[in-house]
């Protein structure tokens, strides 16, 4: 393959979408990362003036989402169903937390029943989810292998990819019953402790 070539597959029209996206997964420093390896493949002029365009959309979207993640929690929260809490609904306090967090925090849980699929992403750590009671604190949902183009890894009621994540007095279900495979809990990430919860699934 030749250097025209590799410029084509390398420098193409979703070449700034393609890092803005890795950036916002990924992190500012593989954003970084991407644009300099980029600008080692620009051989003819025209293209800088491109390349320079993305540059600059890339570093203002750095910006911005630095600045985004500076305002969003990174204090302890409390979800409770009847509007008590900071939340109703635990998936959407997981999604106010910051990425990365510099220091723990407790999400508390009030008793009832959660009909929620949720997931702890990737980008997180160091949250302690903290029921109000093993039986009355309840994450539930009923999604199944075979449920339209549904596997077994994604049937799950609760997701976990984040590291240094704990789970207490917690019951965590997949009530859809004898269909298929049916998970109650999925995890992938590193260190995650469950201390007195039940996981109920078929």
């Amino acid at each position: 393959m030749n250097l025209k070539v590799k410029e084509k597959d390398f420098y193409g029209k979703g070449e700034s979408r393609r890092i803005i996206k890795t950036t916002l997964h990924e992190g500012i420093f593989r954003g970084v990362y991407d644009i300099c390896n980029l600008s080692l493949f620009i051989s003819q002029p025209h293209k800088m003036k491109r390349f320079f365009s993305i540059l600059l959309v890339s570093l203002l979207f750095f910006s911005t989402q630095t600045y985004a993640q500076a305002l969003k929690v990174q204090h302890d929260l409390v979800v409770a169903k009847d509007g008590s809490g900071d939340f109703r609904y635990i998936q959407d306090a997981i999604n106010a937390v910051r990425v990365y967090l510099p220091k723990p925090i407790t999400i508390k849980i009030k008793k009832g029943i959660y009909k929620e699929k949720i997931e702890v992403y990737s980008t997180l750590t160091n949250i302690t989810f903290v029921g109000e009671s093993l039986d009355s604190t309840i994450i539930s949902y009923d999604d199944f292998s075979g449920k339209g183009k549904m596997e077994t890894f994604d049937s799950y009621t609760l997701k976990v990819m984040g590291n240094d994540i704990k789970f207490k007095n917690l019951t965590i279900e997949n009530t859809a019953g004898k269909v298929g495979q049916a998970v109650a809990l999925h995890v992938e990430g590193d260190r995650c402790s469950f201390e007195n919860c039940k996981f109920l699934g078929n």
